[in-house]
């Protein structure tokens, strides 16, 4: 910069401009190599020097800068600077350097993400004859483009400026304009730079699907006469492997993977793709060791800034994976896999690595995608249910609740706390169902209806319910639905816990808030049919989004399912009339619920009411009994006979969780000779 300074003090020649531009492209290819080359910054260096360029020229007295409004200078005023002494065909030094800044300025554009902007230079040069910059060349003054390009792995004598401009119009060009992109690869011969652009071409033909013509592309490379360099063994290693599990072909898929880590172990994304492999070929245990060390590799590695590489690995290559998406698909594996205590301890890391929110742990390829905060949120308070840590998850509900800081969350945190402040807890569960504020689901904030507090006695007999209060919220509030499905897991670890009343609260706020959410949505049904309405006042029929009947139906699953656990309970503890009403209640959600059905004819025969029970169970079951007795017989007689333990029928029916097909029979048989004996004692 010192140097420049000085050459711009010196009176204007064209020996003086051509050493002027030589310093300016350099400077911009330091920026360039080291990766922060912010446009404004280069347009600074190379504006003063196009300026006296253009001035040089002195075509017909016009001054292109001193025209030009504000707006232009700062945006199109090198491109038009540059687009007409591009076609002035100047030849000599100065031609040469003027063709060399246009590329630095084109690969300026291409690495602060503005391909678009860089073609349009590029299409000006490439649209010039290329002789008259070759006669005198200044690229013996010049640091290489293609260090900044390609790395300095890439430099070749041999390289021309018409190849650069080739180079760069395909980088520009790829993905999006295969075709284009292309016709410049195959206009590229220098032998050091065919790792990169074989690597572009068979990553066309795998988009493409057309796999066995990327594994050739692919194969052509190892009859190179030279060394590739790591990372580019391992790119080539890992697309070859990706080709081969397209073509199902998984065993040698993961060899091509492992081939990849052993050339460059610190990029991992190969890794992950051998964790997938393992999964399709059903190898449990293996792919949770590789999606494992996959964390691990990651919590170790050095973390070197993107800006440090070169533009191809930039522009073309997928980054690398990140600390985040191994960590999600980790816990995801074993979620899948049944092993929800590490699951739970996996997705609580996560968490707590989200709202740190650092960025480098954030960052990861882009083809790679982890769901929402919500969702990762709901996936680990699944995981706590289904891990039988029940303690855990009402804490963790509680916390989501209540807004409480989730940034250094951990199990054993949530554990210590849950059993050394018992009332605090109690206390704030208190408080989240009385009145809860704002609430921080993931990026998603809302305001929750206040709510008094439900009370709620349960007894055998009978069971009192104040009201909620009547303010409404939001329904079109997407994080107030996703708070209906904290309150349900929360109700069902209550339940497991034998919070009964506790428990029975969650659910009437669940309850509260799906009908203020119906009674809002049938007024905002009626307001939009009143809005469709055409011309001759015949009203066009309503759509219900598909999103919205998928989310009932989650919902009604779930607070069946919590519904189901509460009447199970209630059963267990001999509280039949309770247990009858939550039961009722949750076949109302899932009438085909051959479990909540089971529970229900049980509870009502324990109350003596055998033949509503009887009648209840075949109905559902669809038994005919509607026939004579020699036809009841018969089908009594045929079940009976599938029976395979005969031991169980005295056995006294209970409330079960899980019902065989084996209890099904019998009640079956039960029922149906009850009704039996009933019609012949009438």
């Amino acid at each position: 910069m010192h140097l420049l300074q000085k050459i711009r003090c010196i009176p204007v020649t064209e020996e003086i401009l051509v050493a002027e531009l030589c310093v300016v492209c350099n400077v911009i290819t330091c920026h360039l190599i080291q990766g922060i080359c912010p446009v404004d910054q280069s347009q600074m260096l190379l504006l003063p020097s196009i300026q006296k360029c253009w001035n040089l020229t002195k075509k017909e007295g016009n001054d292109l800068c001193a025209t030009a409004d504000m707006e232009i200078k700062r945006k199109n005023l090198i491109h038009s600077l540059m687009e007409n002494l591009m076609s002035s065909a100047f030849s000599g030094p100065l031609g040469s350097i003027l063709l060399e800044a246009c590329l630095r300025w084109a690969t300026v554009l291409l690495l602060n993400k503005n391909p678009e902007r860089a073609s349009k230079i590029l299409s000006i040069v490439e649209s010039q004859s290329r002789t008259a910059y070759q006669e005198e060349p200044v690229s013996g003054l010049l640091l290489p483009l293609e260090v900044c390009l390609l790395g300095g792995e890439a430099c070749s004598p041999d390289a021309s400026v018409v190849e650069e401009v080739h180079l760069l119009s395909a980088l520009c060009l790829f993905p999006v304009e295969s075709e284009r992109c292309q016709g410049h690869l195959q206009k590229l011969t220098t032998q050091a730079w065919l790792p990169y652009t074989k690597l572009m071409e068979a990553h066309f033909e795998y988009k493409a699907e057309r796999y066995m013509e990327a594994i050739i592309i692919l194969s052509a490379t190892s009859a190179f006469p030279f060394k590739m360099t790591k990372r580019l063994t391992a790119l080539h290693c890992d697309l070859f492997g990706k080709c081969l599990s397209q073509l199902n072909k998984p065993h040698s898929a993961v060899q091509k993977f492992r081939e990849a880590l052993d050339a460059d172990f610190s990029y991992l994304l190969p890794l992950y793709n051998i964790a997938t492999q393992y999964r399709q070929l059903g190898l449990m245990e293996a792919e949770l060791e590789a999606l494992n060390l996959l964390v691990t590799a990651i919590e170790n590695r050095e973390m070197k800034p993107e800006s440090s590489e070169s533009i191809f690995f930039q522009h073309v290559v997928n980054k690398d994976i990140g600390l985040t998406q191994a960590l999600f698909y980790l816990a995801q594996a074993c979620e899948i896999h049944h092993k929800y205590d590490i699951a739970a301890e996996k997705y609580i890391h996560l968490i707590s690595l989200i709202n740190n929110n650092t960025f480098e742990k954030m960052r990861g390829c882009e083809m790679l995608n982890i769901p929402s905060i919500s969702d990762i949120y709901r996936s680990t308070i699944v995981s706590l249910l289904k891990a039988k840590k029940y303690h855990q998850c009402e804490v963790l509900c509680e916390r989501v609740l209540s807004c409480q800081p989730t940034s250094v969350l951990d199990l054993s945190s949530i554990l210590s706390q849950h059993s050394q402040e018992p009332a605090h807890s109690q206390e704030t569960s208190t408080q989240a169902r009385a009145c809860m504020g704002s609430f921080a689901f993931g990026n998603r904030s809302f305001q929750e209806t206040s709510m008094e507090e439900c009370k709620v006695s349960c007894s055998q007999g009978k069971r009192k319910r104040l009201a909620s209060s009547e303010e409404k919220s939001d329904p079109r509030n997407e994080g107030q639905m996703e708070m209906v499905f904290v309150h349900l897991y929360k109700a069902e670890a209550q339940v497991c816990l034998n919070k009964i009343e506790e428990a029975i609260e969650s659910l009437d706020i669940v309850l509260e808030t799906l009908r203020n959410t119906c009674s809002s949505s049938e007024s905002s049904s009626q307001e939009s049919k009143r809005q469709r309405l055409s011309s001759d006042g015949a009203a066009n029929p309503g759509t219900c989004s598909p999103g919205s009947v998928s989310f009932w139906r989650e919902v009604g699953h779930q607070a069946s399912h919590v519904y189901l656990c509460l009447g199970i309970r209630l059963g267990r503890q001999n509280k039949l009339t309770d247990a009858l009403h939550f039961l009722r209640m949750s076949l109302q959600m899932e009438k085909e619920n051959l479990t909540t059905l089971y529970n229900c004819v049980v509870v009502l025969w324990r109350l003596d009411r055998q033949k509503e029970a009887a009648v209840m169970w075949c109905k559902g079951r669809q038994l005919d009994i509607q026939g004579d007795s020699f036809q009841m017989a018969g089908v009594i007689k045929r079940k009976k006979a599938a029976i395979k333990d005969t031991q169980g029928n005295d056995t006294p029916l209970e409330v079960k969780a899980t019902v065989a097909d084996q209890e099904t029979l019998r009640l079956d048989v039960q029922c149906l000779e009850f009704l039996f004996h009933w019609r012949h004692g009438r």
